[in-house]
């Protein structure tokens, strides 16, 4: 009787939406902000509409990894899921690229991750980030792309 209960405990916590989503981020593949940058190479060089569909949404399926960087800036969000964006700009070989990064909501630990960002300084902590791709977008300056991460997990490096 005890084994039944044990295994209906367990089937019910890895059927909860947060689970889910704690499973489904693991079996994600990582990349770097190089190689999703290789992924926008091949997207603008691209003339196909459906190819750089396909491509972006393949993107969607893939967290990013971004290891010891400083953190720009803490904004507030223009993303209307999250209450703050932390922005980080990472050297590539296109270029530096600016990456928007969002954590807070739609997660299990919403409070932490702001209890997080809120001990971030502008210019002097070093984070480690991973959090799904959302979207490439560009605005008038000069770098290439500029990359949306959202569902992040920010760790402070020496926390």
């Amino acid at each position: 009787m005890f084994k039944k209960i044990l295994v209906l405990f367990i089937m019910i916590s890895l059927s909860s939406c947060g689970t889910v989503g704690f499973v489904k981020n693991i079996l994600k593949e990582r990349l770097s902000v190089q190689d999703t940058v290789a992924y926008k190479a091949e997207m603008d060089q691209s003339e196909n509409p459906a190819l750089i569909f396909s491509k972006t949404k393949e993107l969607q399926n893939k967290r990013i990894r971004i290891k010891d960087i400083i953190v720009n800036d803490i904004v507030p969000s223009s993303n209307v899921d999250y209450k703050f964006c932390v922005i980080v700009t990472v050297p590539t070989n296109k270029g530096n690229i600016d990456c928007y990064i969002y954590a807070g909501a739609g997660d299990i630990f919403p409070k932490e991750d702001i209890n997080t960002i809120s001990r971030l300084k502008k210019g002097v902590s070093v984070i480690t980030v991973e959090g799904d791709f959302s979207k490439f977008f560009t605005l008038l300056d000069e770098t290439y792309t500029k990359i949306e991460i959202v569902n992040a997990d920010i760790n402070i490096k020496g926390d």
